[in-house]
């Protein structure tokens, strides 16, 4: 049975919250992200709609969530998907997942309300990419983003659990860390009771564009607002770099279990970016897990760090001819545009 939510209620949400614990999803399918997501960026007013589709089987069969809107556009998209690294719809891996989703493909294109489907970021091991990616006919899957992660070895030190750093990488990191000697590093939490840093967060955007390392348009009212929601819901830990009273540097972290998930980044100073990493990395590492970088191939990540590296990808289908032709123009322009 198929049933599509228009509004977060209380039967959505207890749905949700039973299926991301038993699934173990990232930070980016959890209902909290994508309700306040929902809650800032989207506009019903613009005609954006609410449209979560929920497959429901046999008793004893666990359901499957896709965590969806329905654009201006009449498009199917992921809530949030713009300021997510990762989209994927919510299921219990090892099962028959044929049928939930032909099922749920089935009630896509079958629903008038929709003309297209754009779902981005499926990382690569998602089932829901490759069912869906058949299923949706004469869909386009593509290639559309890179990120990076590092392993954390439990009980390890940092440096000495990452068997992949070089000698001179080592030396790199060495210094770094003795030319800015007397940093103090501040792990900020709601869960704590500590206040959303705006006023922190307002000074190193503005020395950012000045210096020229953002644009003048970057993290406007709408994701600082954004960010203070997940904040305060607790998603997100705000990692902020001092030194002699200064502050030099900001991460936004978004923690769930033992991924950890690096999200936005803030600097003075490009440096920084390698102090404030390690001294992260140094603080998390004996717990373990997963410390994602998130999507862009950087250099400074890759060089420094040697991480891990992989690419996310896109599922468009489009109704008619202008849609189609539409997603084969941004699967063309995404592979064009593609760091790797």
């Amino acid at each position: 049975m198929i049933a599509i939510y228009s509004d977060f209620n209380d039967e959505l949400r207890g749905l949700w919250r039973s299926l991301q614990d038993e699934y173990d999803a990232l930070v980016f399918q959890t209902l909290e992200w994508c309700e306040c997501a929902w809650n800032t960026f989207c506009a019903p007013k613009r005609g954006e709609r609410l449209h979560v589709i929920v497959w429901r089987g046999e008793k004893g069969e666990s359901p499957v969530l896709l965590p969806t809107f329905i654009d201006r556009h009449a498009t199917l998209r992921f809530i949030g998907d713009a300021h997510s690294d990762c989209g994927d719809a919510l299921y219990l891996p090892g099962g028959n997942l044929y049928w939930p989703f032909r099922k749920i493909a089935e009630a896509i294109v079958s629903d008038k309300h929709v003309s297209a489907v754009c779902l981005q970021k499926f990382r690569r091991d998602s089932a829901s990419l490759g069912y869906l990616g058949v299923l949706f006919k004469g869909a386009l899957v593509y290639r559309d983003h890179a990120y990076s992660w590092l392993l954390l070895p439990e009980g390890s030190d940092f440096i000495d659990g990452q068997h992949q750093l070089r000698a001179k990488d080592r030396d790199r990191i060495n210094t770094i860390k003795r030319e800015f000697s007397g940093y103090v590093l501040s792990i900020l939490s709601s869960h704590k009771g500590d206040a959303f840093p705006k006023l922190v967060i307002a000074r190193l955007l503005e020395d950012m564009k000045r210096s020229g390392l953002r644009s003048k348009g970057f993290f406007g009212d709408n994701l600082m607002d954004f960010a203070q929601r997940i904040f305060e819901a607790g998603l997100c830990e705000i990692v902020v770099l001092r030194k002699d009273g200064k502050d030099l540097a900001l991460s936004f972290q978004l923690r769930r279990g033992k991924r950890n998930h690096c999200w936005i980044f803030l600097y003075c100073d490009g440096r920084l970016n390698t102090l404030h990493r390690v001294g992260y990395l140094e603080k998390i590492a004996p717990q373990g897990g997963v410390f994602d970088f998130g999507v862009g191939a950087y250099g400074y990540k890759l060089g420094t760090f040697r991480p891990a590296l992989d690419c996310t990808f896109s599922i468009r289908w489009g109704r008619g001819f202008p849609q189609k032709a539409y997603a084969y123009a941004r699967m063309i322009w995404r592979f064009l545009r593609m760091e790797w």
